[in-house]
């Protein structure tokens, strides 16, 4: 799918009933899948409206993204990443900690905000 995403647009997505995340710079809309996820919504409502790819790489081959591909509605415009980077961090130090509902949520979470 070639419709460009920008980061304002998927960031308008973040909720339980509209829920999208990129991933390896595919947008998925993942509303409906997050009700089946093996992990549990919360894993996934944690990354909605925003690049996930960084919590996706710690549990996840890329090869799971097989799974979902019919959930694809376009590619992140990865200018408009770049250009929203630093306020999305602001946003990740942020996090509401009352979502992690596991010391594994709290890890994935530390896992995906430390630099490499």
């Amino acid at each position: 799918m070639d419709t460009l995403i920008q980061s304002d647009e998927l960031a308008k997505h973040s909720s339980k009933d509209d829920l999208w995340v990129a991933v390896y710079g595919q947008v998925y809309d993942l509303t409906e899948f997050s009700g089946r996820h093996p992990g549990g919504r919360s894993m996934i409502l944690n990354e909605a409206g925003r690049d996930g790819t960084g919590m996706f790489k710690t549990k996840h081959p890329k090869e799971v993204l097989e799974m979902i591909k019919s959930c694809i509605v376009g590619r992140l415009d990865e200018k408009t990443k770049e250009a929203n980077e630093e306020s999305e961090s602001v946003k990740q130090n942020r996090m509401n900690l009352t979502r992690c509902l596991s010391l594994d949520d709290i890890e994935m979470y530390a896992k995906s905000i430390m630099k490499d």
